[in-house]
C-alpha cells in the first residue's frame, strides 16, 4: 500500500518510502485507521526516472513504464506521527538531513567557484584576432 500524492499537473507523485514506513508504524496498515486529511509540509521532492533497478528497489513502481518520470515527496512528520515512531526512524531521518545539508553546501560551493571563474575571465583581455595567412 503506497500513497500517491495528488499533483496539480498530473505527474506520478508518491510519498517517500521512509515516510510511508513511518505512517504504517504509527497508524497501521488499514487506511481507514489513518486520519482523513493530514496537513504536511514538504521537505524534499526527489525527481527520478523509472529504471529496472529503481523498480527492484521500489516495488510499488512496477506498474509504471520504464523511463517515465516520478516524484518522491518527503514530508516533515514531527507532530503528525508519534515521538516513538520519530525516535525509531531517527537514524534514517538524520542521514537524509545530513545528505540534504551536504548537497546544499556543495551547490553553494559550486556556485561560488563559478562566480569566481566568471570574474577571473572578465578581467582577461580578449584575444586579438590574427590577420594573415597561416
Amino acid at each position: 500500500m503506497i500513497i500517491c500524492v495528488p499533483a496539480a499537473d498530473g505527474s506520478n507523485t508518491f510519498m517517500s518510502p521512509l515516510n510511508m514506513a513511518m505512517f504504517w508504524k504509527c497508524f497501521g496498515q488499514n487506511l481507514s485507521d489513518w486520519p482523513q486529511t493530514i496537513p504536511l509540509r514538504v521537505i524534499e521532492i526527489e525527481l527520478l526516472t523509472v529504471t529496472v533497478d529503481l523498480r527492484k528497489r521500489l516495488r510499488f513502481l512496477q506498474h509504471l513504464p520504464l523511463n517515465s518520470s516520478i516524484q518522491l515527496m518527503e514530508f516533515e512528520l514531527k507532530g503528525i506521527v508519534s515521538t516513538d515512531v520519530i525516535s525509531e526512524f531517527n537514524y534514517q531521518l538524520s542521514e537524509r538531513e545530513r545528505r540534504r545539508s551536504e548537497r546544499v553546501r556543495m551547490e553553494k560551493r559550486r556556485d561560488r567557484l563559478q562566480q569566481q571563474e566568471a570574474e577571473r575571465m572578465s578581467h582577461l583581455e580578449p584575444a586579438k584576432p590574427r590577420v594573415g595567412y597561416w
